[in-house]
């Protein structure tokens, strides 16, 4: 998780969050939550968005709780955000 989340941090920043990563995700569900915190951030609420996860199968072989990190992410929120279709 340590290696992938500072990737997450770093690509955050280069995306264009403002100001600096504040810190790395202890697990995949804040992670998730990270993401989505992301998503609903100022001028992007209703924008039209693609959320790509590179290599689902072995991130879900190799580190079993991503697969609760995102079916929770999921469930709760991504496949009940109408403006994404």
């Amino acid at each position: 998780m340590a290696i992938w989340s500072s990737n997450f941090g770093i690509s955050k920043e280069a995306k264009g969050q403002k100001g600096p990563v504040e810190k790395v995700p202890k697990d995949w569900l804040a992670a998730f939550h990270e993401l989505k915190e992301y998503l609903e951030s100022p001028g992007k609420e209703n924008k039209r968005k693609a959320v790509f996860i590179d290599e689902l199968p072995w991130v879900a072989t190799a580190k079993p709780d991503f697969l609760t990190g995102f079916s929770y992410f999921w469930n709760s929120y991504a496949s009940r955000v109408t403006s994404w279709w």
